[in-house]
């Protein structure tokens, strides 16, 4: 069932992105490109925009291809940081806010403290487990170690039917 779910998850979200990417032009060529008709379809298209690059973000900051050797507290500042300035981006430009400046400060000053307080708490939750944060994938495989000299190994037998 775990499998099923996780498929049926996966395929609901790219459907959904697939869906939106084609219905939006043809949205805007309907409502027209400016006027309050198509206030909705702005906070859409910049919510898709935000979640593109969230997950590029993501691989830019986590996935080891970019930075090899990085502290994983350097790591999440540098996501918090240029994910908050891209949120605000897609914010200012799909009008998410009035454009105040003491709006604009409290947006930031939220987002990052609310990243502050999750990577906060699961640093505590996977340091409960024991567990810490998964370290990056290495680039070459483990080499096998060598059998101690002390140990006999048989050779191998051959089939005497071939």
């Amino acid at each position: 069932m775990k499998p099923f779910l996780k498929q049926f998850v996966l395929g609901t979200c790219v459907m959904f992105t697939i869906f939106m990417t084609l219905s939006l032009p043809m949205a805007y060529y309907y409502a027209g490109l400016s006027g309050a008709d198509t206030q909705g379809l702005t906070i859409t298209l910049t919510l898709l925009v935000a979640c593109i690059g969230f997950s590029f973000l993501q691989g830019f900051w986590f996935s080891g291809l970019i930075f090899k050797k990085l502290a994983y507290p350097l790591r999440l500042t540098g996501f918090a940081v240029t994910s908050a300035g891209m949120l605000f981006a897609c914010g200012w430009f799909g009008n998410w806010f009035p454009h105040e400046i003491e709006v604009v400060a409290s947006f930031f000053i939220t987002f990052l403290a609310i990243f502050a307080l999750a990577a906060v708490g699961y640093g505590i939750y996977f340091k409960k487990l024991r567990r810490g944060p998964r370290p990056l994938p290495r680039a070459e495989p483990p080499v096998a170690p060598a059998a101690p000299s002390w140990q006999v190994t048989q050779p191998a037998r051959r089939n005497p039917r071939s």
